[in-house]
């Protein structure tokens, strides 16, 4: 009996004590679903009341609604009535989840695990879909003293000496590139009590968000920033022109995919398909011609021009 009361105080401290951790620390609590494998829709696209035929597994594209616009598209140029299904995770979960078979393609950003699939043989028919590109943003009165010409090390160093940083410390796509970014400048923040590297998790918006309204420099992709743009109101962008920074999406199947899914992967891989992402800006901006589009096609594997950035604001001024 006495080992049973002393396993029940421990297991009563533990609990109180996480409750007590996380009432204190609510937007980490709000933000812990990034790393919690989700097997159920976030969004469905399509007619009203049609069957679910195609499970899609992504983490940041999903809310710039680009996906929806893909699939709706799709739905459309097909004359199917069917429903296609968007399940948010980072990108290593959405890999678990199509080996699984609890989705039918993957859209992820992180070649290595893309590639060992492929090998194992339990994904197929990896193909490049579109790129987007990371930016380091950070506060406009800038206080690490980030340069224009600055590359993407130097800068991480300025913000190690003179700022504060945000990471999402999910082991995303985006969290692994601000990983290997530290550790070509020597520096591990993560595995220590760094008072200027503030780690929580998070998925791309609510991160973006946190590191505007808390004067943190952050690791972002240009789709998000442009996504939620009008929101911020203290972060500019200061390095976006850096082979570091390219991110790249690719749509993988399962090893023995449906016929709708490997319509869906022919549609994408379509001229109607690229024209769409090469233009796209958003939701309700589907015609917009002075707007930024989110995106380059899988043919244009470069940088965007700063001038978009700049019209709506968000390039720094810094000398």
């Amino acid at each position: 009996m006495k080992i049973k009361n002393l396993l029940m105080f421990f297991v009563l401290l533990a609990i109180t004590g996480s409750v007590a951790f996380f009432s204190q620390n609510s937007d980490i609590n709000k933000n812990l679903t990034s790393t919690i494998k989700a097997v159920e829709p976030n969004a469905t696209y399509g007619p009203k009341g049609a069957e679910i035929i195609l499970r899609i597994g992504n983490g940041g594209a999903g809310p710039t609604c680009v996906l929806e616009a893909l699939s709706e598209d799709f739905i459309e140029s097909k004359k199917f009535n069917i429903q296609i299904a968007w399940i948010q995770t980072i990108s290593r979960l959405t890999l678990e989840n199509l080996k699984e078979k609890n989705i039918d393609v993957s859209f992820t950003y992180e070649a290595e695990p893309e590639l060992q699939a492929i090998q194992e043989g339990w994904a197929s028919d990896r193909t490049l879909v579109f790129n987007d590109h990371f930016l380091i943003v950070g506060p406009k009165n800038n206080p690490a003293g980030i340069l224009p010409n600055d590359s993407v090390s130097i800068a991480f160093q300025k913000i190690a000496q003179h700022g504060a940083f945000f990471s999402r410390n999910d082991l995303s796509g985006t969290n692994q590139r601000e990983r290997d970014i530290w550790e070509i400048v020597k520096l591990k923040p993560w595995e220590g009590r760094v008072k200027w590297y503030v780690a929580a998790q998070a998925f791309p918006v609510d991160a973006l968000k946190k590191a505007d309204n808390e004067n943190l420099y952050t690791l972002t992709d240009r789709g998000t920033i442009l996504a939620i743009h009008e929101d911020l109101k203290n972060t500019a962008v200061y390095i976006q022109d850096d082979e570091m920074l390219m991110n790249r999406c690719h749509a993988m199947l399962q090893d023995k995919p449906n016929k709708y899914a490997k319509e869906f992967l022919d549609y994408l891989q379509s001229s109607r398909a690229q024209a769409l992402i090469a233009k796209y800006a958003g939701k309700n901006k589907k015609d917009c011609i002075d707007c930024c589009p989110l995106f380059t096609s899988a043919i244009e594997d470069q940088f965007l021009e700063r001038n978009c950035l700049q019209r709506l604001g968000l390039m720094s001024n810094c000398p």
